[in-house]
Protein backbone atom coordinates (compact mmCIF):
# COMPACT_ATOMS: atom_id res chain seq x y z
CA UNK A 1 0.00 0.00 0.00
CA UNK A 2 0.98 3.67 -0.61
CA UNK A 3 0.50 6.87 1.12
CA UNK A 4 -0.94 9.90 -0.98
CA UNK A 5 -0.79 12.94 0.45
CA UNK A 6 -4.09 14.98 -0.08
CA UNK A 7 -5.85 12.39 1.04
CA UNK A 8 -6.56 13.62 4.29
CA UNK A 9 -6.87 16.82 3.21
CA UNK A 10 -9.37 15.43 0.60
CA UNK A 11 -11.33 13.20 3.75
CA UNK A 12 -11.45 16.45 6.23
CA UNK A 13 -13.13 19.17 3.31
CA UNK A 14 -14.99 16.48 2.47
CA UNK A 15 -14.71 16.18 -1.14
CA UNK A 16 -16.50 13.28 -1.99
CA UNK A 17 -15.67 14.02 -6.05
CA UNK A 18 -11.87 12.95 -5.11
CA UNK A 19 -10.28 9.77 -6.22
CA UNK A 20 -8.90 9.64 -3.35
CA UNK A 21 -12.40 9.81 -0.97
CA UNK A 22 -12.67 6.65 -1.74
CA UNK A 23 -10.96 3.38 -0.05
CA UNK A 24 -8.48 6.18 1.41
CA UNK A 25 -4.85 4.60 2.26
CA UNK A 26 -3.67 6.54 5.50
CA UNK A 27 -1.53 5.39 7.94
CA UNK A 28 -1.90 5.31 12.13
CA UNK A 29 0.60 7.49 13.71
CA UNK A 30 -1.07 7.20 17.15
CA UNK A 31 -3.92 5.47 19.06
CA UNK A 32 -5.92 4.91 22.64
CA UNK A 33 -7.71 1.93 23.60
CA UNK A 34 -11.67 3.87 25.06
CA UNK A 35 -13.85 1.89 27.13
CA UNK A 36 -17.57 3.36 26.03
CA UNK A 37 -19.54 4.16 28.57
CA UNK A 38 -22.91 3.09 27.13
CA UNK A 39 -21.89 -1.23 26.81
CA UNK A 40 -18.74 -3.39 28.04
CA UNK A 41 -16.94 -3.03 24.68
CA UNK A 42 -14.31 -0.60 23.32
CA UNK A 43 -13.10 1.57 21.02
CA UNK A 44 -9.97 3.17 19.18
CA UNK A 45 -8.88 6.59 18.95
CA UNK A 46 -6.45 7.51 16.46
CA UNK A 47 -4.71 9.75 14.81
CA UNK A 48 -4.72 9.01 10.99
CA UNK A 49 -1.39 10.18 8.32
CA UNK A 50 -0.87 10.93 4.74
CA UNK A 51 2.72 11.39 4.84
CA UNK A 52 1.83 15.40 5.05
CA UNK A 53 -1.29 15.71 7.44
CA UNK A 54 -3.21 13.80 9.85
CA UNK A 55 -6.66 13.70 10.80
CA UNK A 56 -8.63 12.52 14.46
CA UNK A 57 -10.54 8.96 14.15
CA UNK A 58 -12.50 6.63 16.04
CA UNK A 59 -12.70 3.18 15.34
CA UNK A 60 -15.82 0.86 15.28
CA UNK A 61 -15.98 -1.57 18.12
CA UNK A 62 -16.44 -4.07 15.70
CA UNK A 63 -13.03 -3.62 14.51
CA UNK A 64 -11.11 -3.48 18.04
CA UNK A 65 -10.12 -7.25 18.15
CA UNK A 66 -8.63 -6.44 14.93
CA UNK A 67 -6.87 -3.65 16.09
CA UNK A 68 -5.84 -5.48 19.42
CA UNK A 69 -4.19 -8.72 17.88
CA UNK A 70 -2.75 -7.34 14.56
CA UNK A 71 -2.25 -3.71 14.21
CA UNK A 72 0.20 -1.53 15.35
CA UNK A 73 1.74 1.77 14.97
CA UNK A 74 2.86 2.62 11.54
CA UNK A 75 0.35 -0.13 9.88
CA UNK A 76 -1.13 1.13 7.08
CA UNK A 77 -4.81 0.50 6.57
CA UNK A 78 -7.23 0.73 4.28
CA UNK A 79 -10.60 2.20 4.70
CA UNK A 80 -13.32 0.42 3.15
CA UNK A 81 -16.12 1.78 5.15
CA UNK A 82 -16.25 5.06 6.78
CA UNK A 83 -18.40 8.42 7.79
CA UNK A 84 -16.98 12.06 8.20
CA UNK A 85 -18.35 13.19 11.74
CA UNK A 86 -18.06 16.74 13.22
CA UNK A 87 -18.13 17.96 16.56
CA UNK A 88 -17.01 21.47 17.92
CA UNK A 89 -16.73 22.29 14.04
CA UNK A 90 -13.71 19.64 13.63
CA UNK A 91 -14.11 16.68 11.50
CA UNK A 92 -13.25 13.56 12.41
CA UNK A 93 -13.28 9.88 10.59
CA UNK A 94 -15.60 7.16 12.26
CA UNK A 95 -14.05 4.04 10.38
CA UNK A 96 -16.43 1.57 10.00
CA UNK A 97 -14.45 -1.70 8.29
CA UNK A 98 -11.35 -2.07 6.96
CA UNK A 99 -10.72 -3.64 3.49
CA UNK A 100 -7.08 -4.71 4.34
CA UNK A 101 -4.08 -3.81 6.36
CA UNK A 102 -0.28 -3.49 6.34
CA UNK A 103 2.93 -3.66 8.94
CA UNK A 104 5.32 -0.87 8.55
CA UNK A 105 8.19 -0.24 10.16
CA UNK A 106 8.69 3.52 10.27
CA UNK A 107 6.85 6.45 10.14
CA UNK A 108 5.83 8.39 6.92
CA UNK A 109 6.76 11.80 6.67
CA UNK A 110 6.26 14.37 9.46
CA UNK A 111 2.89 15.06 9.49
CA UNK A 112 0.92 18.21 11.52
CA UNK A 113 -2.63 18.41 12.20
CA UNK A 114 -5.08 18.84 9.48
CA UNK A 115 -6.54 21.80 11.24
CA UNK A 116 -4.79 23.25 14.40
CA UNK A 117 -8.13 23.41 15.83
CA UNK A 118 -8.54 19.82 15.62
CA UNK A 119 -9.25 18.84 19.36
CA UNK A 120 -8.93 15.94 21.13
CA UNK A 121 -12.22 13.69 20.25
CA UNK A 122 -13.44 11.59 23.33
CA UNK A 123 -17.21 9.29 23.32
CA UNK A 124 -17.90 10.64 20.36
CA UNK A 125 -18.36 7.39 18.39
CA UNK A 126 -21.92 6.92 17.00
CA UNK A 127 -24.36 4.48 18.63
CA UNK A 128 -27.91 4.08 19.76
CA UNK A 129 -27.37 5.75 22.82
CA UNK A 130 -25.60 9.14 21.87
CA UNK A 131 -27.21 12.31 21.82
CA UNK A 132 -27.91 13.25 18.24
CA UNK A 133 -26.54 17.23 19.38
CA UNK A 134 -23.28 16.03 19.63
CA UNK A 135 -22.08 15.01 16.27
CA UNK A 136 -23.30 16.10 12.93
CA UNK A 137 -23.18 13.41 10.31
CA UNK A 138 -21.78 15.20 7.08
CA UNK A 139 -21.75 12.08 4.82
CA UNK A 140 -23.30 8.98 4.62
CA UNK A 141 -21.52 5.72 4.19
CA UNK A 142 -18.78 5.44 2.31
CA UNK A 143 -19.16 2.06 0.07
CA UNK A 144 -16.71 0.84 -2.86
CA UNK A 145 -19.64 1.11 -4.41
CA UNK A 146 -19.32 4.76 -4.48
CA UNK A 147 -16.16 4.35 -6.34
CA UNK A 148 -18.01 3.92 -9.46
CA UNK A 149 -19.71 7.43 -9.48
CA UNK A 150 -19.69 8.63 -12.91
CA UNK A 151 -17.02 10.93 -14.26
CA UNK A 152 -19.53 13.41 -15.21
CA UNK A 153 -20.14 13.99 -11.59
CA UNK A 154 -16.70 15.97 -11.43
CA UNK A 155 -18.39 18.62 -13.19
CA UNK A 156 -21.02 20.75 -11.54
CA UNK A 157 -23.45 23.17 -12.75
CA UNK A 158 -23.65 25.67 -10.66
CA UNK A 159 -24.05 29.82 -10.17
CA UNK A 160 -20.79 31.58 -7.82
CA UNK A 161 -20.73 34.79 -6.12
CA UNK A 162 -18.83 37.00 -8.13
CA UNK A 163 -17.10 37.47 -4.89
CA UNK A 164 -15.51 34.27 -4.60
CA UNK A 165 -13.89 35.06 -8.19
CA UNK A 166 -9.92 35.94 -9.10
CA UNK A 167 -9.40 37.00 -11.93
CA UNK A 168 -7.11 35.26 -14.86
CA UNK A 169 -5.11 38.74 -14.67
CA UNK A 170 -4.14 38.48 -10.99
CA UNK A 171 -3.45 34.78 -10.70
CA UNK A 172 -0.20 34.15 -9.26
CA UNK A 173 1.78 31.29 -7.28
CA UNK A 174 1.82 32.86 -4.19
CA UNK A 175 -1.96 32.84 -3.48
CA UNK A 176 -3.00 30.14 -1.36
CA UNK A 177 -6.87 30.22 -2.22
CA UNK A 178 -8.03 31.08 -5.48
CA UNK A 179 -11.02 30.62 -7.89
CA UNK A 180 -11.17 31.65 -11.63
CA UNK A 181 -14.05 31.47 -13.92
CA UNK A 182 -12.96 31.13 -17.86
CA UNK A 183 -13.93 29.99 -20.84
CA UNK A 184 -12.33 27.53 -22.70
CA UNK A 185 -11.24 29.16 -26.38
CA UNK A 186 -8.44 26.52 -27.73
CA UNK A 187 -8.22 22.87 -26.34
CA UNK A 188 -5.28 20.31 -27.64
CA UNK A 189 -5.54 16.91 -28.48
CA UNK A 190 -4.07 14.59 -26.28
CA UNK A 191 0.03 14.25 -26.28
CA UNK A 192 1.44 10.85 -25.69
CA UNK A 193 5.49 10.80 -24.69
CA UNK A 194 8.19 8.59 -23.54
CA UNK A 195 10.85 9.11 -21.10
CA UNK A 196 12.90 7.80 -18.73
CA UNK A 197 10.08 7.25 -16.28
CA UNK A 198 8.00 5.36 -18.95
CA UNK A 199 4.82 6.76 -21.42
CA UNK A 200 2.92 9.42 -20.12
CA UNK A 201 0.35 11.87 -21.74
CA UNK A 202 -1.00 15.24 -21.63
CA UNK A 203 -3.50 17.97 -22.78
CA UNK A 204 -3.45 21.81 -22.71
CA UNK A 205 -6.12 24.50 -22.76
CA UNK A 206 -6.28 28.09 -23.23
CA UNK A 207 -8.71 29.58 -20.82
CA UNK A 208 -9.81 33.47 -20.80
CA UNK A 209 -11.83 35.91 -18.95
CA UNK A 210 -12.52 39.50 -19.69
CA UNK A 211 -9.09 40.52 -18.08
CA UNK A 212 -7.09 38.33 -19.99
CA UNK A 213 -6.10 34.30 -21.03
CA UNK A 214 -3.99 31.62 -19.23
CA UNK A 215 -3.00 28.23 -20.34
CA UNK A 216 -4.64 25.49 -18.15
CA UNK A 217 -2.73 21.88 -18.35
CA UNK A 218 -3.62 18.40 -17.34
CA UNK A 219 -0.70 15.39 -16.97
CA UNK A 220 -1.38 11.71 -16.66
CA UNK A 221 -4.22 10.54 -14.94
CA UNK A 222 -5.63 14.29 -14.57
CA UNK A 223 -5.90 13.80 -18.42
CA UNK A 224 -8.86 11.02 -17.90
CA UNK A 225 -10.89 13.02 -15.61
CA UNK A 226 -11.21 16.56 -17.51
CA UNK A 227 -10.03 16.03 -21.04
CA UNK A 228 -13.52 14.26 -22.04
CA UNK A 229 -15.65 16.90 -19.58
CA UNK A 230 -13.91 20.41 -20.64
CA UNK A 231 -15.08 21.64 -24.04
CA UNK A 232 -14.58 24.46 -26.21
CA UNK A 233 -16.70 27.43 -25.70
CA UNK A 234 -17.96 26.45 -22.53
CA UNK A 235 -17.28 28.81 -18.95
CA UNK A 236 -15.62 26.87 -15.89
CA UNK A 237 -14.60 27.42 -12.31
CA UNK A 238 -11.58 25.96 -11.67
CA UNK A 239 -9.68 25.87 -8.23
CA UNK A 240 -7.19 23.77 -6.48
CA UNK A 241 -4.41 23.68 -9.23
CA UNK A 242 -1.00 24.33 -9.55
CA UNK A 243 -0.10 28.19 -10.75
CA UNK A 244 3.61 27.78 -12.34
CA UNK A 245 5.40 30.34 -14.25
CA UNK A 246 4.48 29.64 -18.10
CA UNK A 247 6.88 28.24 -20.37
CA UNK A 248 6.01 31.20 -23.01
CA UNK A 249 7.74 29.04 -26.00
CA UNK A 250 4.68 26.63 -25.42
CA UNK A 251 1.82 29.81 -25.03
CA UNK A 252 1.25 32.66 -26.07
CA UNK A 253 -1.27 33.79 -23.57
CA UNK A 254 -1.87 37.67 -21.61
CA UNK A 255 -0.54 35.82 -18.19
CA UNK A 256 3.16 34.88 -16.86
CA UNK A 257 1.79 31.92 -15.20
CA UNK A 258 -0.19 28.58 -16.21
CA UNK A 259 -2.19 26.39 -14.12
CA UNK A 260 -1.87 22.45 -13.64
CA UNK A 261 -4.47 20.48 -12.88
CA UNK A 262 -3.81 17.33 -10.71
CA UNK A 263 -6.55 14.62 -9.70
CA UNK A 264 -7.44 16.98 -6.38
CA UNK A 265 -8.11 19.62 -8.72
CA UNK A 266 -11.89 21.18 -8.74
CA UNK A 267 -13.71 21.88 -12.52
CA UNK A 268 -17.38 22.75 -12.32
CA UNK A 269 -19.24 23.82 -15.07
CA UNK A 270 -21.25 27.24 -14.90
CA UNK A 271 -24.29 28.26 -16.14
CA UNK A 272 -23.64 31.13 -16.57
CA UNK A 273 -22.89 32.14 -20.29
CA UNK A 274 -19.46 34.06 -20.55
CA UNK A 275 -18.51 35.34 -23.82
CA UNK A 276 -15.08 36.65 -22.83
CA UNK A 277 -12.87 38.95 -25.41
CA UNK A 278 -10.44 36.56 -27.69
CA UNK A 279 -6.86 37.81 -26.31
CA UNK A 280 -4.79 38.14 -29.53
CA UNK A 281 -0.82 38.93 -29.43
CA UNK A 282 -0.46 39.67 -33.16
CA UNK A 283 3.50 39.71 -34.56
CA UNK A 284 3.62 41.37 -37.87
CA UNK A 285 4.88 39.09 -40.85
CA UNK A 286 8.17 40.88 -40.93
CA UNK A 287 8.92 40.49 -37.66
CA UNK A 288 8.70 36.71 -36.90
CA UNK A 289 11.22 34.70 -36.01
CA UNK A 290 11.77 31.77 -33.76
CA UNK A 291 12.88 33.53 -30.78
CA UNK A 292 9.11 33.41 -29.71
CA UNK A 293 8.13 30.39 -31.68
CA UNK A 294 4.39 30.69 -30.59
CA UNK A 295 2.96 33.28 -32.34
CA UNK A 296 -0.63 34.77 -33.19
CA UNK A 297 -0.89 36.58 -36.73
CA UNK A 298 -3.38 38.47 -38.84
CA UNK A 299 -3.21 39.25 -42.44
CA UNK A 300 -4.95 38.63 -45.83
CA UNK A 301 -4.78 35.15 -47.80
CA UNK A 302 -3.08 35.31 -51.02
CA UNK A 303 -2.99 32.25 -52.73
CA UNK A 304 -4.15 28.85 -51.59
CA UNK A 305 -2.36 25.58 -52.73
CA UNK A 306 -4.52 22.18 -53.25
CA UNK A 307 -4.28 20.27 -49.90
CA UNK A 308 -2.21 17.07 -49.77
CA UNK A 309 -1.10 14.00 -47.28
CA UNK A 310 2.25 13.70 -46.21
CA UNK A 311 3.64 10.66 -44.01
CA UNK A 312 4.91 11.89 -40.35
CA UNK A 313 7.39 9.70 -39.97
CA UNK A 314 7.70 9.80 -36.41
CA UNK A 315 4.55 8.70 -35.77
CA UNK A 316 4.56 6.24 -39.31
CA UNK A 317 1.11 8.30 -40.14
CA UNK A 318 -0.62 10.23 -42.39
CA UNK A 319 -1.54 13.35 -42.03
CA UNK A 320 -3.62 16.44 -44.30
CA UNK A 321 -2.60 19.61 -44.71
CA UNK A 322 -2.89 22.47 -46.82
CA UNK A 323 -0.39 25.76 -47.46
CA UNK A 324 -1.32 28.94 -47.99
CA UNK A 325 0.37 32.64 -47.93
CA UNK A 326 -0.55 35.12 -45.18
CA UNK A 327 0.29 38.80 -46.62
CA UNK A 328 0.24 41.74 -44.40
CA UNK A 329 2.17 45.18 -45.16
CA UNK A 330 5.62 44.11 -44.03
CA UNK A 331 5.88 40.85 -46.06
CA UNK A 332 3.87 37.77 -47.12
CA UNK A 333 4.78 33.90 -45.00
CA UNK A 334 3.74 30.41 -45.82
CA UNK A 335 1.09 28.88 -43.64
CA UNK A 336 0.64 25.05 -43.11
CA UNK A 337 -2.71 23.84 -41.98
CA UNK A 338 -2.98 20.40 -40.58
CA UNK A 339 -5.35 17.73 -39.88
CA UNK A 340 -9.28 19.66 -39.24
CA UNK A 341 -8.37 22.76 -39.89
CA UNK A 342 -7.61 21.43 -43.84
CA UNK A 343 -11.48 22.22 -44.14
CA UNK A 344 -11.25 25.74 -43.56
CA UNK A 345 -12.77 27.90 -46.66
CA UNK A 346 -10.17 30.07 -47.79
CA UNK A 347 -11.62 31.43 -50.72
CA UNK A 348 -12.17 35.24 -51.87
CA UNK A 349 -9.50 36.14 -50.30
CA UNK A 350 -10.25 36.57 -46.39
CA UNK A 351 -8.82 38.51 -43.55
CA UNK A 352 -7.70 35.33 -41.30
CA UNK A 353 -7.14 35.49 -37.58
CA UNK A 354 -4.44 32.85 -36.45
CA UNK A 355 -3.85 32.09 -33.04
CA UNK A 356 -1.25 29.88 -31.20
CA UNK A 357 0.64 29.58 -34.68
CA UNK A 358 4.32 27.89 -34.24
CA UNK A 359 6.92 29.26 -36.33
CA UNK A 360 9.79 27.39 -37.97
CA UNK A 361 13.25 28.91 -39.67
CA UNK A 362 14.48 25.99 -42.15
CA UNK A 363 15.01 26.90 -44.90
CA UNK A 364 13.05 30.18 -44.80
CA UNK A 365 10.01 31.72 -41.95
CA UNK A 366 7.05 29.68 -42.43
CA UNK A 367 4.04 29.08 -39.76
CA UNK A 368 2.23 26.00 -39.00
CA UNK A 369 -0.55 24.93 -37.04
CA UNK A 370 -0.42 23.08 -33.72
CA UNK A 371 -2.92 20.84 -31.77
CA UNK A 372 -4.18 24.09 -29.84
CA UNK A 373 -4.51 26.70 -32.78
CA UNK A 374 -7.37 28.18 -34.03
CA UNK A 375 -7.90 30.48 -37.09
CA UNK A 376 -11.21 32.76 -37.50
CA UNK A 377 -12.45 34.28 -41.07
CA UNK A 378 -13.01 37.87 -41.38
CA UNK A 379 -12.76 38.79 -37.37
CA UNK A 380 -14.39 41.73 -35.93
CA UNK A 381 -11.21 43.80 -35.23
CA UNK A 382 -9.85 47.15 -35.96
CA UNK A 383 -6.95 44.95 -37.18
CA UNK A 384 -9.07 43.52 -39.60
CA UNK A 385 -10.86 45.85 -41.21
CA UNK A 386 -7.39 47.98 -41.02
CA UNK A 387 -6.19 45.05 -43.05
CA UNK A 388 -8.98 44.65 -45.60
CA UNK A 389 -8.91 48.79 -46.63
CA UNK A 390 -5.55 47.90 -47.90
CA UNK A 391 -5.50 45.01 -49.64
CA UNK A 392 -8.03 46.60 -51.98
CA UNK A 393 -5.57 49.84 -52.52
CA UNK A 394 -2.74 47.91 -52.97
CA UNK A 395 -1.96 44.81 -51.71
CA UNK A 396 -3.53 42.48 -53.77
CA UNK A 397 -0.88 44.00 -56.60
CA UNK A 398 1.92 42.98 -54.31
CA UNK A 399 4.66 40.56 -55.67
CA UNK A 400 4.88 37.44 -53.03
CA UNK A 401 8.48 37.45 -51.72
CA UNK A 402 8.41 34.87 -49.12
CA UNK A 403 11.13 35.52 -46.96
CA UNK A 404 14.34 33.39 -47.16
CA UNK A 405 17.62 34.49 -45.36
CA UNK A 406 21.31 33.69 -45.24
CA UNK A 407 22.12 31.13 -42.61
CA UNK A 408 23.80 33.22 -39.53
CA UNK A 409 25.72 30.65 -37.14
CA UNK A 410 24.81 31.55 -33.63
CA UNK A 411 27.10 31.16 -30.44
CA UNK A 412 26.25 28.54 -27.98
CA UNK A 413 25.16 31.05 -25.69
CA UNK A 414 22.52 32.38 -27.40
CA UNK A 415 21.22 28.86 -29.04
CA UNK A 416 20.39 28.25 -24.91
CA UNK A 417 19.62 31.88 -23.72
CA UNK A 418 16.92 32.49 -26.81
CA UNK A 419 15.58 28.79 -26.87
CA UNK A 420 15.70 28.61 -30.55
CA UNK A 421 14.04 25.81 -32.53
CA UNK A 422 16.41 25.56 -35.22
CA UNK A 423 19.77 27.38 -35.36
CA UNK A 424 23.34 26.90 -36.95
CA UNK A 425 26.47 26.57 -34.45
CA UNK A 426 29.74 26.60 -35.50
CA UNK A 427 31.52 24.43 -32.86
CA UNK A 428 34.42 21.59 -31.67
CA UNK A 429 33.51 18.02 -30.81
CA UNK A 430 35.14 17.42 -27.19
CA UNK A 431 34.06 14.31 -26.41
CA UNK A 432 32.27 11.27 -27.76
CA UNK A 433 31.11 8.53 -25.85
CA UNK A 434 32.21 5.69 -27.57
CA UNK A 435 30.01 3.16 -25.23
CA UNK A 436 27.11 3.48 -27.27
CA UNK A 437 27.59 4.54 -30.46
CA UNK A 438 25.04 2.00 -32.39
CA UNK A 439 21.79 0.33 -31.46
CA UNK A 440 20.27 -2.99 -33.42
CA UNK A 441 18.03 -1.63 -35.39
CA UNK A 442 14.89 -3.39 -37.73
CA UNK A 443 15.71 -4.19 -41.41
CA UNK A 444 12.37 -2.93 -42.29
CA UNK A 445 10.95 0.56 -40.33
CA UNK A 446 14.95 1.21 -38.38
CA UNK A 447 13.53 0.73 -34.99
CA UNK A 448 15.60 -0.87 -32.27
CA UNK A 449 14.77 -4.19 -32.21
CA UNK A 450 15.46 -7.04 -29.09
CA UNK A 451 17.71 -10.20 -29.51
CA UNK A 452 14.98 -12.98 -28.16
CA UNK A 453 16.70 -16.21 -26.89
CA UNK A 454 16.49 -18.53 -30.14
CA UNK A 455 18.99 -15.90 -32.08
CA UNK A 456 16.32 -13.70 -34.00
CA UNK A 457 15.53 -10.00 -33.68
CA UNK A 458 11.85 -8.97 -32.50
CA UNK A 459 10.65 -5.58 -33.57
CA UNK A 460 7.75 -4.23 -31.21
CA UNK A 461 6.45 -2.08 -34.32
CA UNK A 462 6.37 -4.32 -36.86
CA UNK A 463 5.45 -7.02 -34.52
CA UNK A 464 7.48 -9.77 -36.27
CA UNK A 465 10.72 -11.36 -35.71
CA UNK A 466 13.91 -11.06 -38.11
CA UNK A 467 16.97 -13.62 -38.75
CA UNK A 468 19.08 -10.45 -39.11
CA UNK A 469 19.31 -6.72 -38.14
CA UNK A 470 21.17 -3.40 -39.38
CA UNK A 471 22.91 -1.06 -36.65
CA UNK A 472 22.21 2.42 -37.05
CA UNK A 473 24.52 5.49 -35.05
CA UNK A 474 23.21 7.32 -32.40
CA UNK A 475 26.08 9.41 -31.40
CA UNK A 476 25.79 11.42 -28.28
CA UNK A 477 29.04 14.08 -28.18
CA UNK A 478 29.87 17.34 -26.03
CA UNK A 479 30.33 20.58 -28.63
CA UNK A 480 32.12 23.75 -27.55
CA UNK A 481 32.94 26.96 -28.46
CA UNK A 482 34.03 29.87 -26.58
CA UNK A 483 30.49 30.86 -24.91
CA UNK A 484 29.78 27.63 -23.60
CA UNK A 485 29.11 23.54 -24.46
CA UNK A 486 25.89 21.39 -25.31
CA UNK A 487 25.40 17.40 -25.52
CA UNK A 488 24.24 16.98 -28.91
CA UNK A 489 23.14 13.91 -30.76
CA UNK A 490 23.56 12.72 -34.33
CA UNK A 491 21.65 9.83 -35.76
CA UNK A 492 22.22 7.48 -38.44
CA UNK A 493 23.04 9.65 -41.77
CA UNK A 494 24.68 12.29 -39.91
CA UNK A 495 26.81 10.57 -37.65
CA UNK A 496 27.82 8.48 -41.06
CA UNK A 497 29.30 11.68 -42.54
CA UNK A 498 31.31 12.46 -39.40
CA UNK A 499 33.26 8.79 -39.18
CA UNK A 500 33.37 8.11 -42.95
CA UNK A 501 31.61 4.54 -42.32
CA UNK A 502 27.97 3.01 -41.95
CA UNK A 503 27.75 1.70 -38.34
CA UNK A 504 27.82 -1.80 -39.75
CA UNK A 505 31.46 -1.15 -40.93
CA UNK A 506 32.76 0.70 -37.94
CA UNK A 507 31.21 -2.41 -35.72
CA UNK A 508 33.30 -5.13 -38.21
CA UNK A 509 36.60 -2.60 -37.40
CA UNK A 510 35.30 -2.72 -33.54
CA UNK A 511 35.00 -6.49 -33.52
CA UNK A 512 38.21 -6.72 -35.32
CA UNK A 513 40.16 -4.16 -33.40
CA UNK A 514 39.07 -2.38 -30.57
CA UNK A 515 42.33 0.19 -30.69
CA UNK A 516 41.13 1.08 -34.21
CA UNK A 517 37.85 1.97 -33.33
CA UNK A 518 38.88 4.20 -30.14
CA UNK A 519 41.70 5.94 -32.85
CA UNK A 520 38.88 6.50 -35.42
CA UNK A 521 36.72 7.86 -32.19
CA UNK A 522 38.80 10.00 -30.73
CA UNK A 523 40.95 11.64 -33.97
CA UNK A 524 37.37 13.61 -34.14
CA UNK A 525 38.21 15.21 -31.23
CA UNK A 526 38.94 18.88 -31.18
CA UNK A 527 37.70 19.00 -35.15
CA UNK A 528 35.56 21.99 -35.61
CA UNK A 529 32.82 21.54 -37.62
CA UNK A 530 29.26 23.47 -38.75
CA UNK A 531 26.26 21.69 -37.13
CA UNK A 532 22.41 22.04 -38.18
CA UNK A 533 20.82 21.72 -34.79
CA UNK A 534 16.98 21.60 -33.38
CA UNK A 535 16.05 22.02 -29.97
CA UNK A 536 13.66 19.82 -28.34
CA UNK A 537 11.90 19.74 -25.26
CA UNK A 538 10.47 16.59 -23.59
CA UNK A 539 8.40 16.26 -20.65
CA UNK A 540 10.23 14.45 -17.82
CA UNK A 541 8.52 14.23 -14.39
CA UNK A 542 6.20 17.18 -15.11
CA UNK A 543 9.44 19.13 -15.68
CA UNK A 544 10.24 19.64 -19.69
CA UNK A 545 13.74 18.71 -20.22
CA UNK A 546 16.31 20.21 -23.13
CA UNK A 547 17.92 17.96 -25.99
CA UNK A 548 19.68 18.92 -28.81
CA UNK A 549 19.51 17.32 -32.09
CA UNK A 550 22.21 17.36 -35.17
CA UNK A 551 20.69 18.18 -38.55
CA UNK A 552 23.40 18.51 -40.53
CA UNK A 553 27.02 18.62 -40.36
CA UNK A 554 29.45 20.38 -42.78
CA UNK A 555 32.66 21.15 -43.27
CA UNK A 556 33.62 24.79 -42.08
CA UNK A 557 34.87 26.91 -44.67
CA UNK A 558 37.36 29.04 -43.15
CA UNK A 559 37.93 31.48 -46.06
CA UNK A 560 34.11 32.13 -46.12
CA UNK A 561 33.64 32.62 -42.62
CA UNK A 562 36.93 34.91 -42.53
CA UNK A 563 34.63 37.18 -45.20
CA UNK A 564 31.49 36.82 -42.95
CA UNK A 565 33.61 38.34 -39.45
CA UNK A 566 35.63 40.96 -41.49
CA UNK A 567 31.80 42.14 -42.45
CA UNK A 568 30.67 41.97 -39.28
CA UNK A 569 33.90 44.29 -38.20
CA UNK A 570 33.11 46.63 -40.94
CA UNK A 571 29.07 47.11 -39.94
Amino acid sequence: MKLEQGTVEVIYNNNVESPLFNTPVLQIIAYKRVETKTDKSSRYHLNLSDGKYYIKAVMSSTISPMMEKNIKINSMIKIKKFQLLSKNDNNFVYVRELECYEDCNRKMGDPTPVSKFNSDIRDVAPSENNDKNKYVEIEKENTVEKKKIEREEVVKNRKVSHMDITSVSSINPFQTKWKIKATVTTKSDIRYFTNQKGEGKLFSMEMADNSGSIKVVAFSESVDIFYPLMDVGKTYIISKGFVKMAHKQFSNTTSNYEIHLDKNSEVELTAEVENPKVHYNFTKVGALNTTNPIVDIIGVVKEVFAPSTVMIKSVQKEAEKKDFILVDKTGSVRVTLWNNLVETELDNNPVVALKNMRATEYNGVSLSTISSSSIVINPELEEAYELRGWYEEEGKDIKIVLPKREEESKTIEEVTTMELEYSTIISTIIFIKEDLLWYSACVECNKKVELEGEGQYRCERCNNLFDKCNFRFMVTMNVADHTGQIWLTLFDEQATKLFKHTANELKEIGEEDSTKLQSIVKNLNNKELVFKIRRREENYNNELKVRYNGLNIEELDYIKESYKILKKIDN
